[in-house]
């Protein structure tokens, strides 16, 4: 569906390490977060794993109807990833204006590569925002010095 300059608008988009939600249907997003540190393991063989939650909230505003969602993952050098870390799915908005639409997206990924991880958020064709995500290795510490 043709998509309106009044609508659909973004009404959030974060990552969290979890969503709660209440019994009267309210979230709560828990440690909003946007940098993952990992500590330097020489031992370890395998990269370590990220375990988020990507929340997006729309608003329709004048805008009905089915619309794509796609969430695109670039890794931190640059290179769009992998297919299969793509999502696709249909919104569709109904109803007033101020009604919306929320999508709760898991996000499992290998932190290969330290850096900044871009996540696309596209409604259709239209770029609805971008979110950085960065992968974070701190440099070893020296030893203290005693004197």
């Amino acid at each position: 569906m043709e998509q309106s300059e009044n609508g659909p608008y973004l009404q959030a988009a974060f990552f969290c390490e979890r969503l709660l939600e209440e019994a009267d249907g309210v979230l709560s997003a828990i440690r909003i977060v946007d940098t993952i540190d990992f500590q330097r393991n020489e031992q370890a063989t395998e990269p370590p794993l990220v375990n988020l939650t990507l929340f997006i909230a729309f608003k329709a505003g004048e805008a009905r109807g089915s619309h794509e969602l796609t969430v695109v993952k670039e890794n931190a050098s640059g290179d769009p990833a992998d297919a299969e870390e793509r999502h696709t799915q249909t919104l569709v908005f109904y109803g007033t204006e101020d009604r919306g639409v929320t999508v709760i997206m898991p996000v499992a990924m290998t932190a290969g590569e330290a850096g900044l991880y871009w996540f696309a958020v596209y409604l259709g064709d239209r770029l609805m925002t971008r979110l950085p995500l960065r992968v974070a290795v701190p440099a070893e510490m020296p030893p203290d010095d005693p004197q």
